[in-house]
């Protein structure tokens, strides 16, 4: 089972750089520093939203999806629908067996078998 990530920053606006373009080095230096800035800060700290691929290999079974989202509470999870490749419901399980979620993970299944990209976010208010 495959499953990608997508992470990103909260995004702020920003206005357009009034400096001349660069040349490629230059912005490959520039790319690395941040690359580098990055990978030091602490789990979860460069995003409060993942979009993941998830293959959902058997209907209605609990599929485990990773995320670095981290939060406090890991109910705080929530995710959307980006899309489906087929007519399947992506869905919590509702009985009283379903695996808890943990800071890592959460576990989610689909109606039918299928494959679904999924947006696991924090809503403001549970991002600390």
């Amino acid at each position: 089972m495959a499953i990608t990530h997508l992470r990103g920053p909260r995004l702020v606006p920003q206005e357009a750089p009034s400096t001349p373009p660069r040349d490629t080095d230059t912005l490959r230096e520039d790319l690395d520093d941040v690359q580098q800035q990055i990978e030091r800060l602490p789990p979860g700290a460069t995003g409060r939203w993942e979009y993941v691929d998830v293959p959902f290999d058997t209907a209605d079974m609990e599929t485990e999806i990773a995320h670095t989202l981290r939060p406090a509470d890991p109910e705080a999870v929530r995710w959307v629908v980006v899309s489906v490749d087929g007519p399947a419901v992506v869905h919590r399980v509702g009985t009283a067996s379903r695996r808890a979620w943990t800071a890592t993970s959460v576990y989610l299944a689909a109606s039918e078998l299928c494959t679904a990209r999924l947006l696991l976010f924090l809503e403001p208010s549970t991002n600390a």
